[in-house]
């Protein structure tokens, strides 16, 4: 797991770089992504990091709101109450509005104490901030972290998306 973020982010990075990135962007091949770094700070006195890969999925005109990027996310969580931490993973669907609102869902897997569960989340906000909503599906009990969102997302320009 420690071994695979890294390994993701050089393969985006060196498949973006393959692409000639001058000229009019519309004229790429690559359509357009992110690669997101994000600290969340819930609620219930946890905190968490999280990085993500996403690309555009190009459905109409280049450059033509609302963008709709399907993603994968690995992230690490850290309960100061419990003071335990878990790793999960998941893959999303954001949408970004022309006013730089974003929402999305996602679904995954935890893994805590080397047992995986099912996870989902809900997410919102604007610019760099913004609220999550994640339930851990547990037969015993359903447990969810509520929490703040702080992440920067570089983008990868392409021909659906570029500024």
């Amino acid at each position: 797991m420690k071994k695979l973020l890294p390994l993701l982010m050089l393969l985006s990075l060196m498949s973006a770089q393959t692409y000639e990135t001058y000229g009019d962007p519309r004229d790429l091949s690559f359509p357009g992504g992110y690669i997101g770094l994000s600290v969340n700070y819930g609620t219930n006195k946890t905190i968490g990091f999280q990085a993500s890969v996403a690309m555009i999925i190009p459905y109409s005109e280049p450059g033509t709101f609302p963008f709709i990027f399907p993603g994968i996310v690995l992230g690490r969580r850290y309960s100061f109450v419990k003071k335990n931490s878990y790793n999960y993973r998941d893959v999303q669907l954001l949408f970004l509005t022309p006013r730089a609102f974003w929402a999305g869902a996602g679904y995954g897997v935890v893994s805590i104490n080397g047992e995986k569960k099912k996870r989902m989340k809900y997410f919102g906000g604007f610019l760099l901030g913004g609220y999550t909503k994640e339930y851990i599906l547990n037969p015993e009990r359903e447990s969810f972290f509520n929490g703040f969102h702080l992440g920067l997302g570089l983008p990868l320009i392409g021909n659906s998306f570029y500024p």
